[in-house]
């Protein structure tokens, strides 16, 4: 019953034996991160694709060209770091990180979402941002394969 992340909610009557594993909460933070972040992309892509006349194929365009950035960012930002860098210089490493005060609005709006409000988990123990766009490009990239194969959005 040791378990370093207490739930959040004080008056809920439950016990700390209902926190899932860390690997669960980790997970659940990825993939709602990735679902949010795709669900604003594709509302801003098709409100701007109509505004300029482009309609739905022009929304999925901007989805496909979008998702393929994401999917670039999020990749480029998820290799490990070179063996011939110096671990020595930790201090570099600090200042570049990002400290557990600062979050932000869209994570914690993902915090505020009902499975991950009822746990703690905290940002020392989340995934990098670049594996959240990653999966989050994934999803973008799904929506236009989607929006392509099952309703037949052509260019």
């Amino acid at each position: 019953m040791n378990d370093d992340h207490p739930r959040r909610g004080s008056g809920e009557g439950t016990t700390r034996h209902d926190q899932p594993p860390l690997l669960v909460l980790k997970l659940l933070d990825l993939c709602l991160y990735g679902l949010t972040m795709a669900v604003v992309i594709i509302c801003a892509a098709t409100v701007v694709s109509f505004a300029l006349g482009a309609g739905w194929g022009g929304s999925k365009y901007l989805l496909f060209v979008i998702g393929f950035l994401l999917f670039g960012i999020g990749s480029f930002g998820m290799r490990p770091k070179g063996a011939w860098k110096d671990d020595d210089d930790d201090d570099d490493g600090e200042s570049r990180r990002v400290s557990s005060d600062d979050e932000t609005r869209l994570q914690a709006f993902v915090q505020a979402i009902p499975p991950l409000r009822w746990y703690e988990l905290d940002p020392d123990d989340r995934l990098s941002l670049a594996a959240k766009l990653f999966v989050g490009s994934l999803f973008v990239l799904g929506t236009s394969f989607v929006m392509e194969t099952a309703f037949g959005v052509r260019i």
